[in-house]
């Protein structure tokens, strides 16, 4: 998501059944040879799937349509990506109908219903991981990172890495997936940030703001935030792998124990990736993806990650759905 500035007010994914394969015709004098069709990938992590297919954090893309983001779950798991992963689904938190309106208290568009559904995910969220398993959250706009982050947890330092292209930090009047990494950091209205007794959901200092590349974002967000910007060029001249392995390095440094990653699709290349509601030139290749992702969750930092603003809308021929799952497949399944 794109938006400038930031807001200084007060302290806001059974293994897969394996079909039997179809007989194949013999003869007497061809004795038969068993069939045995390739199991999937399995993914050696224990991930839990919620669907959040949220999206009252965007604008509409155009008047009397709301945005495709709330497809994205359905894209993926059409892909098979819960089964190719060996995932267990823990079903979806449904949201409200959309709606496009800004609250007067707040200033910020839909505030209530996110807040709402932001408790409701929570809870989603709070029960796969109280059963021991990685959260995969497929949303969704980039709003439900507040849920997913409300969701309590028995470790107590928590961090955040927020894979973005945008620093979504700015102020209102705004979208709420615009201000979602302000909201999370302690900017904006406590009635937005204040889940679960905390406030704020993770602190500034232990929250990284991953492969950001607009422009004018990066021009606005820079010196108002005391939390770590790596921006994609600097992830090009020290490498994927050596720029994920430092963020690490920092999290541990910082005692931070529980780390939560915010993947929105408009991280990556936009040749590759152009289904998004805002697009930038350039951005992480899947090669890059993978090698940044496998370093974060082989660390044993990560217990979750939402993925948001991939619109499949914006993907007829679900080419980039598929390819999108194929990544996380072989993410996991290298773990």
């Amino acid at each position: 998501m794109r938006l400038t500035g930031y807001v200084s007010i007060a302290a806001l994914f059974l293994l897969a059944c394996t079909k039997s394969p179809s007989p194949v015709a013999t003869t007497s004098a061809d004795p038969p040879t068993p069939v045995v069709a390739p199991a999937p990938p399995v993914s050696k992590v224990h991930i839990g799937v919620v669907d959040a297919p949220f999206n009252l954090g965007l604008r509409p893309p155009k008047p009397g349509h709301e945005p495709g983001v709330r497809k994205l779950a359905g894209a993926l798991r059409a892909t098979d990506l819960v089964a190719r992963l060996g995932a267990t689904d823990r079903g979806a938190v449904a949201p409200p109908a959309y709606a496009f309106e800004k609250d007067p208290e707040t200033r910020i568009y839909n505030a209530p219903a996110i807040r709402a559904y932001s408790e409701k995910l929570a809870q989603g969220v709070e029960e796969v991981t109280k059963r021991g398993e990685f959260a995969l959250v497929l949303g969704g706009d980039c709003s439900i990172l507040v849920g997913a982050l409300s969701a309590s947890s028995s470790r107590k330092h928590r961090g955040l890495i927020y894979m973005d292209a945008h620093t979504d930090f700015g102020p209102p009047p705004a979208v709420g997936g615009g201000i979602a990494l302000a909201l999370a950091t302690g900017y904006g209205p406590p009635s937005m940030q204040r889940f679960g007794g905390r406030m704020p959901l993770v602190r500034e200092e232990d929250a990284v703001l991953f492969a950001a590349r607009d422009p004018d974002d990066l021009r606005d967000f820079r010196g108002r935030s005391k939390l770590e910007l790596v921006e994609l060029a600097k992830i090009r001249q020290k490498g994927a792998q050596r720029a994920a392995r430092d963020v690490v390095a920092r999290f541990r440094t910082q005692s931070v124990d529980d780390v939560w990653i915010h993947l929105d699709a408009d991280v990556l290349d936009d040749a590759i990736m152009p289904a998004v509601d805002s697009r930038s030139p350039d951005g992480l290749s899947y090669a890059e993806l993978k090698a940044v992702l496998s370093e974060f969750l082989s660390s044993g930092l990560v217990t979750g990650m939402d993925i948001a603003i991939f619109d499949p809308d914006l993907d007829p021929t679900g080419k980039m759905a598929r390819a999108f799952s194929d990544a996380l497949v072989d993410i996991f399944q290298a773990l």
